[in-house]
């Protein structure tokens, strides 16, 4: 879990994509349906950073891998919702 920020007091984010976009080739495709490692983000409160971590959740084309959410009960929905896409995928 990530507010999306880079821990480093610079605020340069192309560090934190560059290391997620580096991750991605390294996720084997199970025949066509989903890579083996899925990036599921939720930027959550005011201090999240929704430009970067859109860049750096895995890409789908009805992003279900990706959601705003306000409220805790909508983050955890979400990473159910995340598991089970993933989960669904590999049969």
């Amino acid at each position: 879990m990530s507010d999306g920020q880079h821990n480093d007091p610079d605020t340069n984010t192309a560090p934190v994509i560059e290391a997620a976009k580096d991750i991605s080739p390294q996720a084997v495709d199970t025949h066509g349906r989903r890579p083996s490692i899925v990036i599921a983000c939720a930027p959550y409160g005011p201090d999240a950073d929704a430009t970067t971590l859109k860049a750096i959740a895995t890409e789908t084309k009805d992003d279900e891998f990706y959601r705003r959410c306000s409220t805790a009960q909508e983050v955890r929905a979400f990473f159910v919702a995340s598991l089970m896409a993933a989960m669904d995928r590999a049969e």
